[in-house]
């Protein structure tokens, strides 16, 4: 899930920017709205959207987990970058930081407790 609605876009947001968030997706924003789906489960079709993004979610970082051997931060909502050639990610400044433990323990979180709502 971007960060940004598709939709929107403007100079400082470009449709196909990757940088940090101006599009891209992250596991804590993608977590926090499976969880507010499952809390308004009664509303119909948000269990079937958690569900859906839970998967996504998971086999996203699963991939690049295969292909790259570490999890990112972030990752491109379009599915056309791979992680480490996202904006920031690629410029010498940003020092190729890999391993995000959070994307780890979110995923693992997502994995064996798979039904968990907002408290």
């Amino acid at each position: 899930m971007p960060t940004v609605a598709m939709d929107y876009v403007t100079a400082a947001c470009p449709a196909d920017s990757t940088n940090m968030w101006r599009r891209p997706t992250w596991t804590n924003t993608n977590l926090f709205t499976i969880w507010g789906l499952r809390r308004y489960g009664h509303v119909p079709g948000a269990l079937a959207a958690a569900e859906k993004l839970q998967r996504a979610t998971v086999e996203m970082v699963g991939r690049n987990y295969e292909e790259f051997g570490t999890t990112f931060e972030f990752y491109d909502s379009n599915g056309k970058l791979a992680p480490p050639y996202l904006a920031r990610k690629s410029s010498k400044a940003s020092g190729g930081v890999r391993d995000y433990h959070w994307t780890a323990a979110n995923v693992f979180y997502l994995l064996h407790t798979p039904n968990a709502t907002l408290p």
